[in-house]
């Protein structure tokens, strides 16, 4: 069972239990979460960069990093430090924030947003190896992706990003987040950055 739905679980227990944590209903696995610049998650924005000062300090480590606001790629690149890995960038495909505002539920509580678990969230990622992967790339799957199965989510990503205009370029991706892999001491000096909401690990085989 996922942990990410709270009203499967009593209201007393629900300021101890982790239900904002994303698992992979299969295998257990701890997933990576995504917060949106701007969303109300009443207050429960994980960051598990306090967790790294537990860990042996060149253990490895994959965290999923929310911005505090929408940044253009060539920020990103430049503000996270050097000494970590950038493998995969959020790109901001929201065209309906109003989807993700407080409402009053059935039981007369207030529900929030939970974080978008890395099964829900687009962006592109880096070839190790390879060249390097841009906006241009990204504009160019979703153009592929409008002919095909999912052509109807696809559009509506496209029309939001391109807006008035025929088609969209690269000062249209707005990136939301990045994963990045490194260290535990290397992935330390994200600790008390301004630019960092959130900071979720991903998948682990200790107790962090």
């Amino acid at each position: 069972m996922a942990l990410t739905y709270p009203f499967l679980i009593p209201r007393w227990l629900r300021k101890k239990y982790e239900y904002y944590r994303g698992y992979n209903g299969l295998n257990g696995q701890r997933q990576l979460g995504f917060y949106i610049p701007g969303v109300n998650y009443n207050d429960k924005v994980l960051n598990d960069l306090t967790k790294l000062e537990r860990m042996d300090q060149d253990k490895l480590v994959e965290m999923a990093i929310s911005f505090d606001k929408p940044y253009l790629l060539t920020e990103v690149q430049k503000k996270v430090p050097s000494g970590l890995t950038q493998v995969w960038y959020w790109v901001d495909t929201y065209n309906n924030k109003k989807y993700y505002e407080p409402y009053k539920n059935g039981n007369g509580d207030i529900s929030y947003a939970t974080p978008e678990g890395e099964n829900s969230v687009y962006g592109f990622g880096i070839y190790l190896d390879g060249p390097a992967v841009t906006e241009e790339n990204f504009i160019t799957s979703l153009e592929q992706g409008l002919n095909g199965k999912y052509h109807y989510e696809f559009n509506g990503i496209y029309t939001y990003l391109k807006g008035d205009k025929a088609k969209p370029d690269k000062n249209d991706i707005s990136i939301l987040g990045v994963v990045v892999t490194g260290s535990a001491k290397e992935m330390s000096i994200l600790r008390g950055q301004p630019y960092v909401r959130g900071a979720v690990l991903g998948a682990v085989v200790d107790k962090y």
